[in-house]
């Protein structure tokens, strides 16, 4: 399984793995690491899926590490052992491609829980975007949790005139949680078409949280 490395004597990330039972390694681009640390919340040391790593090299932002200077091997100890394949780029670049060959074409991209939080004043309206966010993410084989009702939020409003009269704003809301998102159920809730009357916040919960 892949796994996330910070560079010692540099700033980065770098990935070691193991491809047809040889260690590999890649360098990250400014987006893989982004991708990596930010989008899917990893740290030093984490573990993520080979489809992941697919993504990953079939978007350009892993690369073939090449060997590491004599005084940077410690950063990578098994950097020395792909060393004879260094030089035939080629052949580097087939082995993660077939290695990863055989997977998913809709692959899990996030081992955790994105949580979806939609709000309106109109209760008709909010269920009604709800039932169509969930029969959109559940067309990407994610798997869906809810919805789950939260207590209505009442704002009250006090107006003086010759009488004193108050009046409530009611705020409804209502929460999906999706587990282990796929690559097309991160593509569907970047692009959510939603009534301008409701309002979606999105969040992704660490794993075991």
């Amino acid at each position: 399984m892949p796994t996330l490395h910070r560079y010692k004597d540099r700033p980065g990330y770098f990935v070691r793995g193991v491809s047809n039972g040889n260690p590999v390694a890649f360098q990250l681009t400014s987006e893989g690491e982004q991708y990596l640390t930010d989008t899917l919340g990893l740290a030093d040391g984490a573990k993520f899926a080979a489809d992941t790593m697919k993504l990953l090299y079939k978007r350009k932002w892993a690369l073939p590490l090449d060997p590491p200077p004599e005084e940077s091997a410690p950063v990578l100890p098994s950097a020395p052992s792909v060393a004879p394949s260094a030089p035939t780029a080629p052949a580097q670049q087939e082995t993660p491609a077939a290695a990863v060959s055989r997977s998913d074409p809709n692959p899990v991209v996030y081992f955790g829980m994105v949580q979806l939080r939609l709000a309106a004043n109109d209760h008709v309206l909010l269920d009604q975007a709800v039932e169509d966010v969930g029969r959109g993410l559940t067309q990407t084989q994610a798997i869906i949790l809810g919805p789950l009702p939260l207590p209505v939020h009442i704002e009250p409003y006090v107006i003086l005139r010759e009488t004193r009269k108050v009046y409530e704003l009611r705020l409804y809301q209502r929460i999906l949680q999706v587990r282990n998102p796929r690559r097309q159920t991160m593509d569907v809730m970047t692009h959510f078409s939603l009534p301008r009357e409701v309002d979606v916040k999105v969040e992704m919960l660490t794993p075991g949280a």
